[in-house]
């Protein structure tokens, strides 16, 4: 068996930067999601203004009730309510 000398590394650089590569960063890669995370197609996003008076008064009514339901939860209820009366007054 032959005995040979141990290779030396040579360095090869490309002309590269590899630490200006480095700091230079990047975006996290995107994974798909599963289409369940956002509003369904029957739900559309909505943004909605609300005086800060009347903001006043649903949190109050929030927090008098026994058991707490989210802000956005009264304001649908409330919504579906409204539609509920509009009707009947077109019916009568």
């Amino acid at each position: 068996m032959a005995i040979a000398r141990k290779p030396q590394k040579t360095e090869v650089r490309s002309g590269v930067d590899v630490d200006a590569l480095i700091n230079k960063g990047g975006s996290v890669a995107q994974i798909n999601q599963p289409a369940s995370d956002g509003p369904s197609p029957a739900e559309k996003q909505v943004a909605l203004r609300i005086p800060v008076n009347m903001l006043g008064s649903i949190e109050s009514r929030l927090k008098k009730r026994t058991v707490r339901i989210p802000r956005h939860t009264w304001i649908l209820e409330a919504i579906a309510e409204k539609l509920e009366r509009e009707e009947q007054d077109q019916i009568t």
